[in-house]
């Protein structure tokens, strides 16, 4: 196999992308593999610094890599490192510089430069030290031309820094790099513009993002719609990670310059809102289960929503070899007297079934509590933008107060505005959807019927289908929680939405029978004397109560029924009372207690 000649290429911003550089040092690179019989590869850091080391980074840079995987033995140590010139691997200070050059020569690393063919290397060193010392010396001058050119660019960035503060157009690309959707190839007195071709890639991955895609889905997504469009390459996981935690999703570029870091708002066309952004957070949080094109996709896994009721654990879920999904109590082996002595599980299809049961009460009810007045809702959003500019005006004083004078204390004070901003600022979108629901024409009918798209059994009875991704975030958004008991040979299911009450379903009866009802958060009820309710028991109203409370159990049995009616129409076969006793010995049957 021949030995292979590593062709490096590196910039530090977008201002030198694109340039002819790049194709003369591939040709002379390529060239110059072919007159010594090695095999051409490349490595390519783009946008990356070497004044301060970054593409010294082995876990970030490609240079880094490459060093990295010579010192575990993955590339051969008798590889040659290409470089037009060695201001191309460092611009650090000169001992640094030396020290790292010399340690790459120590792997058995021969380095060659493109503009005067010099070859670097334990030999040439050790036979002529006059190369070393050249290498010093052109090292002494990367770092000097460095810090003259850092001390100009930093200060015609700040130039541009505060041409954009003042609200006019800039591009600044002498610092950095934009984003990947973002063509940023005009003037620096213009304002960046969407990517002609990436910038519809990246929509959709925003889009996805929000749904609640896994990063898998997305690239898979990504591949068949984009094949190689992510600079001509395969898209990435990273790419995906990393664009969905980063503020330029909606517009914010963060800049930094020494110590000082600058916040341009506005600065790139937003993607998407910044309460979107925050939201899509919360739901990469919440969705903590790894997906790939055949992995099944639990609507309660991951979220901490679901516990065993016998020791209070999370239970967890796995797939069987035909593809269901199971629940399971695995914190019972290690809990030591906390009710479990041994991991159980139950049929994922009984608890997701009674879960739609159960969510669409709680979505019926969400949907119905929205139905109030829009105008009530003006006010709450009136306190929360007034707070929201005071803030504001806060985190640019607290800045500005931090570049003149660095302060731990100030620091805390910008974290903590900044936190407090981001919570009105996700509440504030939450109250605008409200009234943007209670203002728009039929929403009710259509909300209902959209919902019950999304539920269909198929759906439900299809661990892999993609919908439950957006059922999952429905889940997420209404229940409170889900408790499993197993008990008497009978398991019993114990289902709470927020804002509503505890829905039970469970074995009861005879063998196959099963029964539900519903009762409500103990937390909740009020604790009064014994006089007062003596004093109930003989008030003249106290038949109008019952009575009351009667209409209400029939209307609660009537709402139930009739959610039942509605799933049949998408397909859901009846409970059975068989599914709530399950198939053990009459040891296993007995082993917990029935729940108070």
């Amino acid at each position: 196999m021949k030995t292979q000649l590593y062709s490096y290429v590196r910039w530090s911003s977008d201002k030198q992308t694109g340039n002819s550089s790049l194709e003369r040092q591939t040709r002379k690179s390529k060239e110059y593999a072919a007159r010594n019989g090695l095999e051409w590869a490349e490595l390519r850091d783009e946008a990356v610094s070497a004044y301060r080391g970054a593409n010294w980074d082995e876990k970030k840079s490609a240079l880094g890599g490459f060093i990295g995987a010579v010192k575990s033995g993955l590339v051969p140590s008798d590889s040659w490192l290409y470089v037009e010139s060695l201001d191309r691997l460092s611009r650090q200070n000169v001992l640094d510089a030396t020290e790292w050059f010399i340690s790459v020569l120590k792997l058995g690393i021969t380095i060659v430069t493109g503009l005067d063919e010099h070859v670097y290397n334990r030999e040439s060193i050790a036979a002529n030290a006059t190369g070393l010392m050249m290498s010093i010396m052109l090292f002494a001058r990367a770092n000097e031309e460095s810090e003259t050119k850092s001390k100009r660019v930093v200060s015609h960035t700040k130039l541009l820094i505060e041409r954009h503060k003042e609200g006019k157009p800039a591009t600044i690309k002498s610092a950095g790099s934009h984003v990947w959707w973002i063509d940023s190839t005009g003037d620096e007195k213009e304002a960046v513009k969407p990517h002609p071709v990436m910038w519809d890639a990246a929509k959709m991955i925003v889009e996805m993002c929000k749904e609640g895609h896994s990063v898998f889905r997305i690239v898979a997504a990504l591949r068949e719609r984009y094949p190689y469009g992510f600079k001509g390459r395969d898209w990435s996981g990273s790419t995906i990670k990393n664009m969905r935690v980063n503020p330029a999703l909606y517009g914010c570029r963060i800049m930094q310059l020494g110590k000082d870091e600058h916040k341009l708002e506005n600065y790139y066309p937003p993607l998407c809102t910044e309460a979107e952004f925050y939201r899509i957070q919360e739901v990469k949080s919440n969705n903590k289960f790894r997906a790939n094109k055949s992995s099944s996709i639990s609507l309660l896994g991951g979220m901490r929503l679901i516990r065993c009721g016998q020791c209070g654990g999370t239970m967890n879920t796995l797939t069987t070899t035909d593809g269901k999904i199971r629940y399971v109590c695995s914190s019972g082996l290690a809990s030591k007297g906390g009710g479990c002595t041994r991991s159980w599980s139950l049929s994922g299809i009984l608890i997701e079934h009674c879960l739609m049961i159960v969510l669409t009460h709680a979505y019926f009810d969400d949907s119905i509590r929205n139905q109030n007045s829009a105008t009530d809702l003006d006010g709450q959003i009136e306190q929360h933008e007034v707070r929201i500019a005071e803030l504001n005006t806060e985190i640019k004083n607290i800045a500005s107060g931090i570049a003149k004078h660095y302060s731990e204390a100030l620091v805390e004070l910008l974290a903590a505005a900044e936190k407090e901003r981001k919570q009105l600022v996700q509440e504030l979108d939450r109250i605008n959807q409200k009234k943007l629901l209670l203002t728009t024409q039929s929403v009710f009918e259509t909300n209902m019927v959209n919902f019950f798209e999304l539920i269909q059994w198929g759906i439900i009875s299809d661990p892999t289908h993609e919908t439950r991704v957006k059922l999952r975030e429905i889940v997420r958004r209404l229940m409170r929680s889900v408790v499993i008991h197993k008990y008497d040979g009978i398991v019993s299911l114990q289902y709470s939405y927020k804002e509503g009450e505890y829905f039970v379903f469970e074995g009861a009866g005879k063998r196959h029978e099963w029964t539900h009802y519903i009762k409500r958060d103990k937390d909740t009820s009020t604790v009064v004397s014994a006089e007062i309710i003596e004093q109930v028991k003989n008030h003249r109203l106290i038949k109008d109560i019952e009575t009351s409370l009667y209409n209400l159990e029939t209307a609660q049995d009537g709402m139930f029924n009739m959610v039942l009616d509605m799933l049949a129409i998408v397909n859901y076969p009846k409970l059975k009372g068989s599914q709530f006793w399950p198939k053990k010995s009459s040891t296993e049957r007995t082993v917990f207690k029935k729940p108070e």
